[in-house]
Parts: structure tokens; C-alpha cells; sequence
């Protein structure tokens, strides 16, 4: 077994979806009870992303953290307007809320998403916001944490609620996503290539949200990677998860899931997909992907 210092493996993350006015109210709560004062950045950022704004409590100085995580924003954004085309592209709006207090967080937490285990961090999709604990000796967990939930953020915005494993892998397959001169990298996760078990890829796929959240769930995240990362390194693979998200943007939206889809996607569907899925990680040359 081999682990990378900065793996995301190391931390669990949660999603949450609840009424945005209980999600504002607890925030305006906590700001206002907050041993220190809130630095606030809020403004009106250029295309892709429409709008990114931060909120810092409890915490000294974040540095340039907000705009590393917003740069990444616009960089997942940009994936998404290839991904998908421009002239689908729906508005993008995330607040960063950093939390340096665990007292402060877990208290967030327990108000809004109390069925969630212990937890680095969680996105809210009716107040568009990304919550972290902010932990300033661990500068690396802060920043794939905060890129995950930023990640769930933008995927929520574009395609809504959608199959755990999809919305999972996007989210763990971004955590890694560099950007150079306009160019943009995705490294591979070493320490869930690592521990990656062979298994039945349609069982996964059909996973129960309560499935998720079980003591394995570490196993599920690096499934969920290791299958957006898999169709990512080949063009059919890159076809078909495109046709995929380019279906469930649609506004005539189909009742069909994102598994149901990819069946129809992936040439020779799904038994093709797993076979192949199978070589991959047997293989393991898992390399760098600088994405078209």
C-alpha cells in the first residue's frame, strides 16, 4: 500500500441538500457568535464563473487561498464548457465558507447535515455553498477539500442532483486539476490507484446513498475516482461520459440515470465497460491527463 501526503483519501466529505433560508439563517448565526471577525470577499468574477465569493471565521489569515480555489472554480468551469458546449453552460455562483473553529464547523455540521459522518467538509446546493474546515497546519487537506465541495458545487449547477458515483468521481477526479499557461492537468489519485480492489462495476454503480455512508464508503470514493479517471484517459471513454452530461444538462431531460446512460454511452455498455475498466487497473500505468 502507498500513500501520497496530500491524498483526499484521508478525509471523508458529505453533501447536503436543504431549504436555503434554515441553510442562511445557521450561517448569519455563526458569523454573528464567531470569536473573531469574518473576513468577507464577495464580487463579481469574469466568465466562466459567474459569481465567487468567500467567508473566513475564526481564522487569522487565509493568505491567497480564496483566489488558488476560485482559480480552480473557473478551471472546473472551463472542463464543464467543453464538456458540454457553451451555449449550455448554466450560471455558476459559489461561496466559500472557511471555518477555523472545529467547535464552529461540527456545530454547522450537526445543524444541517447531522446523518453525515466526521467530516472535512460539505457543499450546500441551495445557498451554492462549499463549508470547510480550515486547518492552517494542513494546507494541502484544505485545499483538495475545498476544491471536492467547490467541485459538487459546479456539477449541481449543471446536470442537478444526480447517481452518488457520478457526482462523487467528478468531484475526487477535479481534486488534483492543475492549470498552466491556459493548459489544464489532472493527476492521478496514487494512494486510491493503490488501494483500488476489482469488483463488479454494475453493483457499485446501483450503490444505495446508505451504502455510502458506511464504514467501506473509503473504498466507494476511490471506485468512484478510479471510474471518471478510467473514461477520462481514453476518447471513447471521453465520448461517452460527454454524451452522458450532455444528456442529463439537457432541459428535456430524460427519466433516464447517469448509470442507465452510460450503459447506452459506453460502447458495448456496460459488461464492455467493466472488462475494460478491469484491464485498466490491472495495467496501472495511471498518468497525468491534460485535458482537451
Amino acid at each position: 500500500m502507498r500513500a501520497t501526503p496530500w491524498s483526499p483519501a484521508i478525509t471523508d466529505r458529505g453533501s447536503v441538500r436543504y431549504n436555503g433560508s434554515v441553510i442562511l439563517t445557521a450561517l448569519w448565526l455563526l458569523l454573528l457568535t464567531a470569536p473573531r471577525a469574518a473576513h468577507t470577499q464577495d464580487h463579481i468574477s469574469a466568465e466562466p464563473v459567474h459569481r465567487f465569493g468567500y467567508r473566513a471565521v475564526s481564522i487569522d489569515d487565509v493568505g491567497n487561498f480564496p483566489g488558488e480555489i476560485e482559480r480552480a472554480a473557473e478551471a472546473i468551469v472551463t472542463v464543464w464548457q467543453r464538456w458540454i458546449g457553451a451555449s449550455r453552460l448554466r450560471p455558476v455562483r459559489i461561496e466559500l465558507v472557511l471555518l477555523g473553529d472545529a467547535g464552529a464547523f461540527d456545530a454547522m455540521k450537526q445543524s444541517l447535515a447531522p446523518e453525515l459522518p466526521q467530516v472535512s467538509g460539505f457543499y450546500a446546493t441551495a445557498s451554492h455553498q462549499a463549508v470547510v474546515h480550515y486547518d492552517p497546519t494542513m494546507p494541502a487537506l484544505n485545499r483538495y477539500t475545498a476544491i471536492h465541495e467547490v467541485a459538487h458545487l459546479v456539477t449541481a449547477s449543471q446536470i442537478g442532483p444526480v447517481d452518488r458515483w457520478l457526482s462523487e468521481g467528478l468531484s475526487e477526479y477535479f481534486e488534483t486539476l492543475s492549470e498552466e499557461d491556459e493548459v489544464i492537468t489532472v493527476r492521478p489519485n496514487l494512494r486510491y490507484a493503490a488501494e483500488l480492489q476489482l469488483r463488479s462495476l454494475r453493483e457499485f454503480l446501483l450503490l444505495s446513498d446508505a451504502s455510502w455512508q458506511s464504514q467501506t464508503s473509503a473504498q466507494h470514493y476511490a471506485t468512484a475516482w478510479s471510474v471518471v479517471y478510467f473514461l477520462m484517459d481514453s476518447l471513447r471513454g471521453r465520448v461517452a461520459l460527454r454524451e452522458v452530461l450532455v444528456r442529463l444538462n439537457s432541459p428535456l431531460r430524460d427519466q433516464l440515470s447517469a448509470t442507465e446512460l452510460l450503459d447506452l454511452s459506453y460502447p458495448g455498455g456496460l459488461d464492455a465497460l467493466e472488462q475494460a475498466w478491469h484491464q485498466w487497473l490491472e495495467a496501472g500505468a495511471f498518468g497525468d491527463q491534460v485535458l482537451p
